[in-house]
């Protein structure tokens, strides 16, 4: 299944339902160089040429059943 969020689509995905954490990559995971964070507690991947290529999402469900989005 591939997710689109905000333009870039993301081919290669994984909800763990346990920890309530999805796992969203554009292409291999692998590619990526660069690591970030958000003030929200998530995890942004950036490749080489400094695109977005990799985003977790704690608390994925728990923010969609709050939010709807």
């Amino acid at each position: 299944m591939k997710v689109t969020v905000a333009g870039i689509e993301f081919d290669n995905n994984y909800y763990d339902r346990k920890a309530d954490v999805l796992y969203l990559h554009a292409g291999d995971p692998d590619a990526a160089v660069r690591f970030d964070a958000t003030p929200e507690g998530h995890h942004t991947r950036y490749g080489e040429d400094g695109n977005l290529v990799g985003v977790t999402i704690v608390n994925a469900r728990w923010l969609f059943e709050r939010t709807g989005r």
